[in-house]
């Protein structure tokens, strides 16, 4: 009789150690050690069942523990943000390399290598033809040549203008003190100084006419031979070699594709002879101004026959 008490003892006790243990693995504090109490090792069930609860509890703990419910939306995040990469640089580096290099090269090659290395074409007057006759057969030019006559001063000028069939004349020496014109207007012509004026008869303006285009130059019977560079100080030019129909050598200086002066080579010596041709024309070398004083062809004829001198 009483081992079978003492037995019911011993079972009620091992009954309240497992339902103790069962109640802990239920509501584990956070970091919190299970400590699973066995009170008697003579029993082998109850021990075999505490070493079976022991791990059942051990592994309830540490899981939620290793598993940290905050590195979830991080880990996200970094996923997000790696797929979205390919968005950002695909397509700068592509438009980048087809934008910047391949257009880049292919202009810089055609603006400065084809304009160094391409050389005029042999048989054509480019500029005579563009910069000079061009203007001229136009009917609407200026053309202007200075530095003439014994002392070459750069001020004096001869300046023929022509438009809508007209031509006028300006003559300027300022060492000798004059400075005048010869023009039509209104189907008379005229010839005008700085403070007088006095009408002229056709042949006289002819006359006048013909006087200064001694001065001028045609630009006919002109045989190309080539074209060079030239530098001249510190400045290049563009020279077109020509020879006349009697095989004088000429040669027409040009910068920035405009005439600057005209070079003529006699017996080896050579004459240079400053000059410009303009599509622009100034219609004032037409006009009769109104404060002139009116004047007669024998007061003035005298500033027409000092000009013959220098032509």
């Amino acid at each position: 009789m009483m081992k079978k008490v003492l037995a019911v003892v011993i079972l009620v006790i091992v009954i309240l150690g497992i339902m103790l243990a069962v109640a802990k693995f239920h509501s584990p504090a956070d970091n919190e050690t299970v400590v699973t109490v066995t009170e008697t090792a003579t029993v082998t069930e109850a021990a075999e069942t505490t070493e079976i609860t022991t791990e059942i509890t051990t592994e309830a703990v540490t899981n939620p523990v290793q598993t940290i419910p905050n590195k979830a939306p991080d880990t996200s995040a970094t996923q997000s943000a790696s797929t979205a990469a390919p968005s950002t640089t695909v397509p700068t580096t592509q438009p980048t390399t087809e934008s910047t290099t391949q257009p880049t090269t292919e202009s810089t090659t055609e603006s400065t290598t084809a304009p160094t290395t391409a050389q005029k074409p042999q048989g054509t007057a480019e500029l005579l033809n563009s910069s000079v006759l061009g203007p001229i057969n136009s009917g609407s030019y200026t053309m202007t040549i200075s530095a003439f006559g014994k002392d070459k001063s750069p001020d004096d000028k001869l300046i023929k203008t022509v438009s809508g069939g007209k031509t006028a004349f300006w003559f300027s020496v300022p060492a000798a003190n004059m400075a005048f014109k010869i023009f039509p207007q209104d189907g008379k012509y005229y010839l005008a100084t700085e403070t007088m004026y006095c009408e002229l008869t056709k042949e006289q303006y002819d006359t006048g006419c013909a006087t200064f285009n001694r001065g001028m130059y045609n630009f006919s019977g002109l045989n190309y031979q080539k074209t060079e560079t030239v530098r001249e100080g510190l400045s290049f030019y563009t020279c077109e070699h020509f020879k006349t129909s009697d095989g004088t050598d000429c040669v027409l200086w040009y910068k920035n594709n405009q005439l600057q002066k005209l070079e003529v080579v006699i017996d080896g010596a050579s004459q240079s002879l400053p000059m410009t041709v303009s599509s622009s024309v100034n219609q004032n070398y037409f006009t009769l101004s109104a404060e002139l004083q009116e004047s007669d062809y024998e007061t003035l004829k005298a500033y027409m026959d000092l000009a013959q001198l220098f032509f």
